[in-house]
This record gives structure tokens, C-alpha cells and sequence, in this order.
């Protein structure tokens, strides 16, 4: 019985092929054949389809609210995967992620896209907003972010990781409540990556 021999090279060439054919994609591989992987985000960003936006709020006083909202219109072609909040103050404040809360108003923060060096910029279908009218519901995340204290003082960051896949006509609206007892600035983050329906 004969053999077929293949050098550790065309195996790996022919295992990518395959791959690929089944995923759909181009394996990225170093020439030793390590695959490369990188977040979803990653390539979004390189796509032209990863955005950011945010908003400092300064001289919040204590017990004041603030909020930030990314909102999907009806009519947008595209679902937006809402992936990451980052609030950061130097208050003890309560964090609040209401879906599907957003009534009226709001002014619209700049959104940022990712992609720097595209010659054509993408822009976001989702909007985002601050200081907007919303009505608290069940759907939703609370959270506490720790404050500074005393001399050494530093503040702290809050994150929201995961994801939320919001389809047209969806929303998420991030409520920050200044618990310090002095007035204090926050600033809210938003990311979130855009796909085609």
C-alpha cells in the first residue's frame, strides 16, 4: 500500500483552505501556521463599522443626574451591537443601564469612527444622545462605582462589558447618579459596532 506524503507546509496550507471554505473567511496565519484571532470588534474597526462617542459632564452636584443614550431608529438598515460603557469620575456614584427606556430629547454626542485611515468615513445609524427624557423600566442593570477618598483620591472606572444587540427601534439609556457629597465631573463612554441586516 502506498503513501501519500505531504510536508508539515501544505498541510497547513491545505487544513486553511478548508477552513476557510467552511467558515468563509481567509484564515490570517503567520508562515510557522499560527492562527491569528482577534475580536469581532477588531475587525469591525478595520471594516469601517466600529464607532465611539461620550460625554464629560462637569461641576455634577451631589444627588444630580446625568445620562447618555444610544438609540437605533426605526427605519436604520443596520443592528447595532452595543458592547462596552465606561463611566469615570472621581464621585461615589450609582450606575444605572435602563433598555428600551428613551423618550424624547437629548443632544447629539459626535460619534467617532474607529477606522482612521479610510478615505470614505462610515457613519453610525445609531445616535447618540445626552441628557435625554427616558422613563425607567425593568429592563435594566444597576450598578455602584466606587469613589475616591481623603487625600489620596484617585476616582475609579466603571465598565459595562458584553454585548447588547439592539435591532431598529431599540435603545439603551445609561443613568449616572452623583452620590458624593460634592459636586463632581463624570464622563460616560460609549462603543458599539454596526452590521447590515
Amino acid at each position: 500500500m502506498r503513501g501519500i506524503y505531504i510536508n508539515r507546509d501544505e498541510a497547513v496550507s491545505i487544513l486553511a483552505e478548508a477552513l476557510s471554505r467552511i467558515v468563509g473567511n481567509k484564515l490570517l496565519q503567520f508562515a510557522d501556521g499560527t492562527v491569528i484571532v482577534n475580536q469581532r470588534i477588531f475587525m469591525k474597526t478595520y471594516q469601517g463599522y466600529a464607532f465611539t462617542a461620550g460625554h464629560r459632564f462637569e461641576n455634577v452636584a451631589s444627588d444630580s443626574e446625568v445620562n447618555v443614550a444610544l438609540r437605533v431608529p426605526e427605519d436604520a438598515d443596520r443592528e447595532v451591537f452595543f458592547i462596552i460603557v465606561e463611566v469615570s469620575t472621581l464621585a461615589q456614584a450609582y450606575i444605572d443601564l435602563y433598555f428600551d427606556a428613551y423618550q424624547s430629547g437629548g443632544t447629539e454626542l459626535k460619534a467617532v469612527n474607529l477606522r482612521r485611515s479610510m478615505k470614505d468615513t462610515i457613519s453610525p445609524v445609531a445616535e447618540a444622545l445626552h441628557s435625554v427624557t427616558y422613563t425607567p423600566g425593568e429592563d435594566h442593570l444597576p450598578l455602584v462605582h466606587s469613589g475616591g477618598s481623603k487625600q489620596f483620591a484617585v476616582g475609579g472606572l466603571t465598565e459595562l462589558g458584553g454585548s447588547a444587540i439592539m435591532a431598529p427601534g431599540y435603545d439603551a439609556v445609561i443613568a449616572v447618579t452623583n452620590k458624593s457629597a460634592s459636586s463632581q465631573d463624570i464622563s460616560i463612554r460609549l462603543l458599539w459596532w454596526e452590521d447590515e441586516l
